[in-house]
């Protein structure tokens, strides 16, 4: 793994795992909206993570350039 420089960091979520419980209801709701449906559990249940996990990823480009840009900005004089 890279070093980081000092001072840089990345959002504390990034490597957000939701629970069993959480992917269990996600991949419930998929079932009932395709009507209940069996034999398709195993795709609901890894959509459903994917999901998730996606949702609670912060959008590292953003960050990035956010923090490029902090690290461009001329430091304040007093």
């Amino acid at each position: 793994m890279g070093r980081r420089k000092k001072g840089s960091y990345l959002p504390e979520d990034i490597d957000y795992v939701p629970s069993p419980e959480e992917i269990g209801r996600r991949a419930r709701d998929k079932w009932i909206a395709r009507g209940c449906i069996d034999g398709y559990s195993q795709q609901d249940w890894l959509e459903a993570e994917a999901e998730l996990k996606n949702e609670h990823r912060p959008n590292l480009v953003e960050f990035v350039i956010r923090e490029t840009k902090k690290q461009e900005e001329p430091p304040v004089q007093s």
